[in-house]
């Protein structure tokens, strides 16, 4: 699952790593460590798909190795 939260003073689309309760941690596709954990509530919405022109890539998609390197350019 995909989500979007509000981290400190930013909004953030990451992706769910593991739920623990009520709380869920999450992690950028293109990050090292996962975000400190957050709550349910603050959860503001989830992302289903990503469209771009002809191309529609679902939240379940996964991505490549070479995608994730390419996130950090």
């Amino acid at each position: 699952m995909i989500v979007l939260v509000q981290l400190d003073d930013r909004f953030v689309i990451h992706r769910v790593m593991r739920c623990e309760g009520n709380e869920f941690v999450t992690r950028g596709d293109a990050m090292v460590q996962s975000d400190t954990p957050v709550r349910r509530s603050d959860i503001l919405g989830s992302l289903t798909c990503i469209s771009r022109g002809s191309k529609t890539l679902t939240a379940t998609s996964k991505i490549s190795g070479r995608q994730r390197v390419l996130g950090w350019l």
